[in-house]
């Protein structure tokens, strides 16, 4: 999981793309890496919000619309919401 986080950081479109079709893929596979890493993940992932890429935005949109959000509890990106609004309104 660290390096599908790492990767979305990456100066390449095509491999920030593959990190997050990557991280969906893991999550499909082994849900439980979400609930014990929710941290990290939304620490790094959301500065994806902004990215200048529209291919990479759509496939976060669709790794949190059908995988992610999902998963979590209500409630649960509370804790997170200032650093994703930071990133939105940037």
């Amino acid at each position: 999981m660290q390096e599908l986080l790492n990767q979305t950081s990456h100066y390449s479109e095509k491999s920030r793309r593959q990190s997050l079709a990557g991280l969906l893929d893991l999550f499909t596979r082994h849900p439980e890496e979400l609930s014990q890493h929710t941290h990290l993940f939304f620490n790094k992932v959301v500065e994806r919000v902004g990215d200048g890429d529209a291919d990479v935005r759509t496939a976060l949109r669709a790794l949190m619309r059908d995988k992610v959000m999902p998963m979590l509890q209500p409630g649960a990106i509370r804790p997170f919401m200032p650093v994703v609004m930071a990133h939105v309104s940037r």
